[in-house]
């Protein structure tokens, strides 16, 4: 479990992240640039209890999972920087992670028949057209998207959340705001018809389950 600072719906400053055991595992704080964050350890514990940073924030990161990973990388000044080395035990596939001062920039995966796929993103978010940019607040972590609509109904905020599927088809809509039927109904029937574009990890796209959008009205 984990236990992180908001600011203004974003994460932004101290951040600690626990073992299973409660034991702590990771001692950070998020720091932002250009919009995005990224977190800086301050100390990174081993299950022994033992830091593996020096002063500075410089360490080998080397840890096996029981679930059958494998992550090697080192950290700079507290960021991820370099090459990392992940290995999936079960699937047998190898990742190649490239960072500089905490920031990704490329990575590859190999699978157990050396098909290669790069990505240039350790994540994206679902999106629909005209509305690309999604706001991250973490690694792997995004903030509801929002559009703004006219309305001559009345003001007012109406949220749904849905699922989009690795294909980008939306379903199962849940109605989590409301303002009156008519602007309920009018928000949907703008949701229902925009292209969705799916998620992706490591350049596979992938399933995404509650993702909320926002429809804020204004009378004209």
């Amino acid at each position: 479990y984990s236990s992180e600072t908001f600011k203004r719906g974003q994460v932004n400053g101290p951040a600690n992240y626990y073992y299973p055991n409660g034991n702590l595992n990771i001692e950070g704080f998020y720091r932002f640039n250009r919009g995005n964050a990224y977190l800086q350890a301050i100390n990174i514990y081993d299950n022994l209890g033992k830091n593996i940073l020096d002063k500075n924030g410089n360490g080998l990161f080397e840890r096996n999972y029981s679930y059958g990973l494998k992550i090697k990388g080192f950290y700079k000044n507290g960021f991820k920087d370099g090459v990392w080395n992940i290995i999936k035990y079960k699937t047998r596939d190898t990742l190649e992670e490239k960072y500089k001062n905490g920031k990704f920039y490329e990575g590859k995966i190999t699978d157990i028949n050396g098909n290669q796929t790069v990505f240039k993103a350790l994540y994206t978010f679902p999106y629909c057209d005209g509305h690309s940019i999604v706001k991250s607040f973490g690694e792997g972590k995004m903030l509801p998207s929002s559009t703004l609509i006219k309305s001559n109904d009345e003001d007012g905020t109406v949220a749904y959340s849905f699922d989009i599927d690795r294909f980008g088809n939306a379903r199962n809509f849940k109605l989590l705001m409301t303002v009156s039927d008519y602007s309920d109904k009018k928000a949907f029937e703008y949701l229902k018809r925009q292209k969705w574009h799916p998620a992706s990890k490591l350049g596979t796209t992938i399933d995404t389950f509650g993702f909320i959008y926002i429809v804020q009205y204004h009378l004209d």
